[in-house]
């Protein structure tokens, strides 16, 4: 007899209900249900790969450090060392900066006195401006014990000397001792704007020469009453004057012997003029002069204007 094959178990479909839940309370939907689900299944996984990651920086970072440890012990602290020494050596040039914003003072000799004319003397100390850049204008007077003498005033010129004098002092006799007081310095600045060169600057506005001396002494069966020095100035500049002011030094060879000032006016460019000197000191013997133009250069008023502008 033929038995009936044995029925096959039905499967029952399994029905996420999972996924219907509700939350009686409100507090959680079922996309934060699935989320939680997911995290607690791969939770283990996530910390392995936090785990990772912190190695990686770890080990980076750790790796960059060392390197320059090591870096620093063989090379850095031996710069470190030669830096120190630097910062104790003076590179910065401390004379120069000074000198762009202020001026050196004044080199200044001890004061002479010479004869001038009876009862009277020449006082003169020769100064000098140490800078390149600075031209003063001095204010001064000399003095001695119980007296000085009137208030004079010269300019210095950048780089160059002055002898600074009181001439034709009214006294009885020289003083033992004289001092040169200086009142008022007017520094005026060459800035480097303006004067880009200031040494050419000088030079082409004090280029005054002289030529051609000649020293007629006091002889009274010559005829002459007065010692007479003559020579012939001459303007090298291609700027016309209206005056310029001149101290001069009397020199027997190496040694002074008077000091004179003479104002010469309306000197023009290139000009050849004679000039006369005289002098009632008796003895006086003179082979040599020193010219010294006692000139304003930075004042504009000092210059005639070229004829071509007239």
């Amino acid at each position: 007899m033929f038995k009936n094959p044995p029925e096959k178990p039905v499967e029952k479909k399994l029905i996420d209900n999972f996924s219907r839940y509700t939350d009686p309370t409100g507090e959680f939907t079922n996309r934060d249900l699935q989320m939680g689900e997911w995290y607690v299944k791969h939770r283990i996984m996530l910390r392995e790969i936090v785990v990772t990651i912190l190695a990686i920086i770890i080990v980076i970072f750790g790796g960059y450090s060392l390197y320059r440890i090591i870096e620093y012990t063989f090379f850095g602290y031996r710069h470190d060392e030669r830096v120190r020494a630097d910062l104790t050596k003076t590179t910065i040039p401390v004379k120069t900066l000074h000198n762009s914003v202020s001026a050196t003072p004044l080199s200044i000799d001890s004061v002479s006195v010479y004869p001038s004319t009876p009862g009277k003397y020449d006082f003169v100390a020769m100064v000098q401006n140490l800078n390149d850049r600075w031209l003063a204008r001095v204010t001064y007077v000399f003095s001695w014990d119980g007296g000085e003498t009137l208030s004079m005033e010269s300019v210095v010129l950048p780089n160059k000397k002055m002898p600074l004098m009181a001439i034709g002092v009214p006294r009885d006799s020289a003083p033992d001792t004289a001092r040169l007081v200086i009142k008022t310095i007017d520094w005026q600045n060459l800035d480097n704007h303006n004067y880009s060169d200031p040494a050419k600057f000088v030079a082409e506005r004090t280029d005054f020469t002289t030529e051609d001396l000649v020293f007629s002494p006091a002889n009274s069966i010559a005829g002459n009453a007065i010692n007479q020095i003559k020579f012939n100035l001459k303007n090298n500049t291609g700027y016309a004057y209206w005056e310029v002011p001149f101290a001069v030094v009397l020199k027997k060879g190496d040694v002074v012997v008077g000091v004179k000032r003479f104002i010469v006016d309306s000197l023009e460019a290139g000009e050849k003029r004679l000039i006369q000197l005289s002098s009632l000191v008796d003895g006086l013997d003179v082979d040599a002069i020193e010219l010294y133009p006692d000139l304003d250069i930075l004042d504009q008023e000092n210059y005639q204007k070229p004829k071509d502008d007239l």
